[in-house]
């Protein structure tokens, strides 16, 4: 969100550091630095400056400086797993250990929507796919982008966490906090009046350390 803000600033500096620290945190963080980069390079600006060669070039720079600051990050990363594991590559392999396979996303839906105990992970995967597909527009392509990018990686090893991954994304929140308020009154508060009952309800049901929050 910070290199979001400082690239919407214009400050691809700033956002070039926050991508920095953001792939040194953990790998998956390049590949959205790498989602930003392809977003600043093609983002069209919406006042009277005019795509020239010279913005173009200039983009082009910027767009690689922030693929070259994660990718300095990402290294960083793999050079500290491999002082302390023996291992760079070692956020991998544990993932292959937990049994999480590589596999046309689909394939995880069908397999979460067939297994009782993973079928609440496979109806948010489809509720996923439903809310990115509304959200395919120019006004939020970032937004499509990132989540997309992100659900996509997520569901191509497992539906495990992906209301985490998606719905508790702060771009997911942000495109439906807008779509709710740019409805009707009553729509808005009968949507804020369910939400204010379930959160009353799962507050209940984790205090009681209930299973259908497990």
């Amino acid at each position: 969100m910070a290199a979001i803000v400082a690239l919407r600033g214009k400050r691809v500096e700033l956002a070039a550091l926050t991508c920095f620290f953001l792939s040194i945190a953990r790998p998956t963080g390049f590949i959205m630095t790498a989602c930003l980069a392809v977003w600043w390079l093609f983002n069209t600006p919406y006042n009277t400056e005019i795509c020239t060669k010279n913005l173009l070039q200039r983009r082009i720079s910027e767009s690689l400086l922030l693929i070259v600051a994660g990718g300095a990050g990402l290294s960083l990363f793999v050079l500290y797993l491999f002082h302390l594991t023996g291992d760079g590559f070692a956020f991998a392999h544990v993932e292959i250990a937990w049994n999480k396979k590589f596999r046309f996303f689909l394939f995880h839906i069908a397999h979460a929507l067939t297994h009782k105990h993973q079928i609440y992970s496979g109806i948010f995967a489809l509720l996923s796919i439903l809310v990115i597909r509304k959200m395919c527009s120019r006004t939020w392509a970032l937004n499509v982008l990132l989540v997309g990018s992100t659900a996509l990686l997520a569901c191509s090893t497992g539906t495990q966490s992906i209301e985490r991954y998606v719905f508790g994304n702060p771009l997911t929140i942000q495109f439906l906090a807008y779509s709710t308020l740019s409805r009707s009154q009553k729509f808005i508060w009968i949507s804020l009046g369910i939400m204010a009952l379930l959160h009353v309800v799962a507050t209940i049901l984790w205090y009681n350390e209930s299973i259908l929050l497990i």
